[in-house]
């Protein structure tokens, strides 16, 4: 790695273990002067990745100021509001989300989410709940994430405009819209990250009028099989299993 953008790299890494101002300055300096703010590390990691998960929300918010990218993936398919929700960073998932970056997106390695990120932090980590990832999840929540979201269509170029809209309707749940646009030709079997089905995804939040609707579109059998592993009421596990 080139020595100014080790410097880089190491200036954001130390702002939250070390108070020290001029580890902004070597940051700030080193963008004004042409340093590329998205250069990546051994691990595809950008420099917002460590400014998110290590609590600084003024880091974040230089970068993200020179334009850092917000919806970058590391190499394990995680982005930088992930790592934010892993660390109960609440000022640097606020400016990531007033950024744009997508809530409702999970890593490749493990299908992590934002939500369930701070959902483990704040409750499952500690002895004592976490109060600071206990607003995580609520701001989280009030931004229409989903913690059992297993469907992500993000930054997937081989989709086509429709099935990207389809996919984004079953995320949101929007029943009209899926049904609009499935009547307008989107393939009902299309998968996202993982593999992962819209049927399944209804199946995960237990939306038995989103199944019904996908239902009426004939759907694989192997969709109908991976929604009935993931199901949890009675009502959805019925619908299903009909058509087995």
């Amino acid at each position: 790695m080139d020595e100014k953008v080790a410097a880089y790299f190491d200036a954001v890494d130390c702002v939250r273990r070390v108070d020290m101002s001029e580890k902004f300055d070597v940051v700030r300096a080193y963008l004004a002067h042409g340093g590329d703010v998205d250069v990546r590390d051994e691990e595809g990691q950008t420099a917002l990745f460590l400014a998110a998960l290590n609590g600084s929300g003024k880091m974040v918010a230089l970068l993200l100021e020179y334009g850092a990218q917000v919806n970058v993936r590391n190499d394990w398919g995680a982005t930088p509001l992930l790592l934010a929700a892993m660390g109960g960073n609440l000022p640097a998932i606020r400016l990531l989300v007033e950024a744009g970056a997508h809530v409702n997106v999970m890593s490749d390695e493990g299908g992590d989410t934002p939500l369930q990120a701070a959902h483990i932090e704040a409750y499952l980590l500690y002895d004592e709940v976490n109060e600071q990832a206990v607003a995580c999840v609520k701001y989280l929540e009030q931004h229409g994430a989903k913690r059992r979201i297993v469907l992500d269509c993000e930054d997937m170029p081989e989709l086509s405009p429709l099935n990207y809209r389809f996919l984004k309707a079953v995320v949101q749940e929007d029943v009209e819209a899926v049904c609009e646009t499935l009547a307008e030709g989107a393939d009902v079997n299309v998968r996202g990250r993982r593999n992962v089905s819209a049927l399944e995804q209804a199946a995960g939040y237990d939306n038995v009028k989103l199944i019904h609707a996908l239902l009426a579109f004939e759907p694989e059998p192997e969709c109908v099989q991976a929604a009935i592993v993931t199901a949890e009421c009675y009502e959805c596990s019925r619908a299903l299993s009909a058509l087995v």
